[in-house]
């Protein structure tokens, strides 16, 4: 349930538009995300401290309550992760809450289905959250039936994969969910915003290497404005406002059908300071892009 959940508000605030706008005025997606995070890491670090105490009165009294308790929460963490990077899968939130939770489950099924499996096989599951969190309670309660799991069986080697390993693990899902969920909200598509490259955390590091110095303000090449308008020369004299906004071959094109539509054609436009820019113009212009 808090899967589906979170998964569904993140995916409604895309789907409604509010995110779009609170980007708009200069929200950046890493503090959208840490956002989210922090305010749920701190609803369920409440959640894992009941849970821990708990069990540690009743069903598992023998084994540590510390590790009982890094059990529940890094889960916590990685799930918060994981919900976000679902969330940059959808664009509908309805169908997101629907299909959240039976993903989820989904991943927590490889690791019953080869209990027996090779120690290299279920390594490869702790990559799967849920899978990592079922192996600490199998773990939890397979010590609790003599000992109980304290600090010394946190890395027994007799174990497929050791207490420590399956932390350490659930600690590593959250980093890749994290990761994932920024690469996938930049590069697929939806109906708000511009999409970057697929590869974008290459090109764009080796578009900045190879960058051309930027160019004088009096070398602006001229843009597709009419050769025969009138126009204000550029105020580059020292008591001109500040350049807030530079635009430099600004273009923007769509496709219909077969047919291709220039809806912006290389614009070259600076905004200042203190000063009210407005766009005229009919019907179909280009204003709006």
């Amino acid at each position: 349930y808090p899967v589906s959940q979170l998964v569904k508000v993140i995916v409604l605030e895309k789907e409604t538009g509010i995110r779009e706008a609170m980007q708009i005025m200069s929200l950046g997606t890493g503090s959208f995300y840490i956002s989210w995070f922090a305010t749920y890491a701190i609803q369920f670090l409440i959640t894992s401290i009941v849970c821990t105490f708990f069990l540690a009165v009743t069903f598992v009294p023998q084994s540590n309550p510390v590790i009982v308790f890094f059990a529940f929460y890094l889960f916590c963490l990685s799930t918060i992760a994981l919900a976000a990077m679902l969330a940059s899968l959808f664009s509908k939130a309805r169908l997101a809450a629907l299909l959240s939770p039976v993903i989820f489950f989904i991943l927590a099924m490889p690791l019953f289905a080869m209990d027996n499996a090779p120690a290299g096989v279920q390594w490869l599951l702790q990559f799967l959250s849920p899978s990592a969190f079922a192996t600490c309670l199998q773990l939890i309660f397979t010590y609790e039936q003599s000992t109980g799991l304290g600090t010394k069986e946190l890395s027994n080697p007799n174990d497929p994969v050791p207490m420590i390993g399956a932390l350490f693990m659930l600690g590593i899902d959250t980093v890749i969910y994290i990761s994932l969920a920024l690469y996938f909200d930049a590069v697929f598509p939806s109906d708000w915003g511009t999409k970057r490259h697929p590869l974008f955390c290459i090109v764009e590091p080796f578009r900045w290497l190879t960058r051309k110095p930027e160019d004088d303000e009096s070398e602006i090449p001229m843009d597709s404005r009419d050769p025969n308008g009138v126009f204000e020369d550029e105020d580059n004299s020292a008591s001109a406002n500040p350049v807030s906004v530079r635009i430099k071959g600004l273009r923007k094109q769509f496709t219909r059908g077969t047919d291709t539509f220039l809806a912006v054609n290389d614009v070259h436009l600076n905004l200042r300071e203190n000063e009210v820019n407005v766009l005229l113009g009919h019907n179909g212009a280009g204003k709006t892009t």
